[in-house]
């Protein structure tokens, strides 16, 4: 991929220019990136009560929250920049408020807009109801009456661009009692929030941007329930002492790194779904294939830690993997061309007629055009004629000096990229079989999709499980590093927070 393509690919769909949501690119005319960042919508009742939901875009895993704050909105504005929002929504009512004051003055761009009827607080209550709810009976879905309506707006605010499955989402409600408060200037002052090497963040080394993640929220919004920090601490410790545990982890966490990634693209889809959108369809079911192949052998690792036992219980009973090894070709997709070839065979020959024509055609194409260069370098051998390819303008002759057969030829690091009137013709063909046999990839797919997406929750469940694991991995690989002990919390948790460094001390602390 050129680095232009590269780049609109990974710009986030939901920057919106000051006071007004801009246009978001439609993530169908890139290759269905999912961008690394947040969106956080938020809500203040007439008794003060505060409304947040946020969601990271990349795991689609939806958290909401609701609680009295005071004057100052400390636990507003902390809750709302330990998220790192790229956009906060809030209802355009809100104007010159003095919670609107206050969080002007801590992000760095403006907030977007939107009409109050957008935070409908029974929409949103309907969400919860329609999606997986962790952390809030349904009996109390009611008394969370601003979380549900800043729900409602956010889940607005994404679907003017994506089509959102709740049914296939997480939602996740944190109470206020179990999350301490680090303001900003404290997570400044501690440099909580930058990832250089010399700060707390540099300590850790995690491998998914899920872990990463945690990682943050661990900083920037600890919990405040002791049970959970001795879990943690009891995971911790499991992997800390069994060094063959830890590093069969390590090693097998690169493979689920997007698996969250993965499971947005079943539950979020662009409105507008173009070829590109097709193409990483395909690219998604065979690395979702291979997270599948992962889960059981890090399931397996996990056996023997009775701590580790509740995450190994997440990452087992996926049975779609015969199903998607009986369509989906098993050849590793290799890099650039090579890449390109084993997506027009990701599905195995004879699943589909159509599909095999179109095939063929692409073949003979390709063939044609590995002829014409044939032709072309013995004709021409003090040219040195090779073929090369680009995703973008497809195949192409790289060479020194010039010839008349060819055309369009450009400059590029001491050689000459050109092409004939012969290989135009034969990229044209390749380009329309290659459409063809996406979409026909696409139809062949479309039931296993269904099938992923009725699993998708679980799916969640098991992203999120891998994302613990590789904090806890992170943590207790600088704890074997450093020789870090285990601290000793109150039993009355007035001592309890669940940054990293309570997990475990330098042995010099103690």
């Amino acid at each position: 991929m050129s680095r232009a393509v590269r780049k609109r690919a990974l710009a986030s769909p939901f920057e919106a220019s000051p006071g007004k949501p801009s246009r978001q690119r439609d993530p169908g005319e890139g290759d269905w990136d999912i961008p690394d960042r947040s969106v956080v919508a938020l809500i203040e009742s007439r008794s003060r009560e505060i409304g947040l939901a946020g969601v990271h875009c990349r795991s689609m895993e939806f958290e909401v929250t609701q609680f009295s704050d005071s004057a100052c909105y400390s636990r507003t504005i902390s809750a709302v920049l330990a998220a790192e929002p790229a956009d906060v929504l809030v209802s355009r009512t809100a104007r010159g408020t003095r919670l609107l004051q206050l969080l002007e003055k801590e992000l760095s761009a403006p907030p977007v807009f939107l009409e109050r009827r957008h935070f409908d607080e029974a929409d949103g209550q309907s969400l919860l109801e329609e999606a997986a709810v962790r952390g809030l009976a349904p009996a109390d879905f009611g008394a969370k009456f601003a979380a549900a309506a800043a729900l409602a707006a956010l889940r607005r605010y994404l679907e003017s661009q994506l089509q959102l499955r709740m049914a296939a989402t997480h939602v996740t409600f944190r109470a206020a009692a179990d999350i301490c408060v680090v303001d900003s200037s404290t997570a400044r002052l501690l440099e909580l929030v930058h990832s250089s090497k010399r700060t707390v963040v540099g300590l850790f080394a995690c491998r998914t941007s899920g872990g990463t993640q945690l990682l943050r929220q661990s900083l920037l919004q600890p919990s405040a329930r002791l049970s959970e920090i001795r879990r943690r601490q009891d995971a911790v410790e499991a992997l800390r002492d069994s060094k063959e545990t830890l590093e069969r982890v390590q090693q097998l966490l690169p493979a689920l790194a997007d698996l969250d990634l993965l499971v947005v693209r079943l539950t979020a889809e662009p409105r507008h779904r173009g070829l590109l959108w097709c193409k990483a369809a395909v690219r998604t079911a065979l690395r979702l294939r291979h997270a599948l192949a992962a889960l059981p052998l890090l399931a397996e690792t996990l056996a023997e830690a009775e701590a580790l036992r509740e995450l190994q219980k997440a990452l087992l009973g996926f049975d779609l993997l015969q199903e998607l090894d009986r369509v989906l070709d098993s050849t590793p997709p290799g890099r650039g061309s090579m890449a390109h070839a084993a997506l027009m065979y990701a599905v195995k020959p004879k699943v589909n007629a159509l599909l095999d024509v179109a095939r063929q055609t692409w073949t003979e194409s390709l063939e044609q055009i590995h002829s014409l260069h044939r032709t072309l370098a013995v004709k021409y051998p003090d040219l040195n004629i090779r073929l090369e390819f680009a995703e973008k303008k497809g195949w192409y002759l790289s060479h020194l000096g010039g010839a008349p057969e060819l055309l369009q030829t450009m400059p590029r690091g001491g050689r000459f990229c050109s092409s004939t009137r012969e290989l135009n013709s034969e990229n044209f063909k390749l380009r329309q079989a290659e459409g063809e046999i996406l979409r026909r990839n696409v139809e062949v797919l479309a039931g296993l999709f269904e099938r992923l997406r009725a699993e998708a929750p679980r799916l969640h469940a098991a992203a999120q499980a891998v994302s613990a694991l590789d904090l806890l991995a992170a943590l207790a690989a600088y704890a074997k590093m450093s020789g870090a002990v285990r601290p000793e919390l109150a039993e009355d948790g007035s001592d309890s927070t669940s940054s990293p460094w309570t997990s475990f001390l330098p042995a010099t602390a103690t």
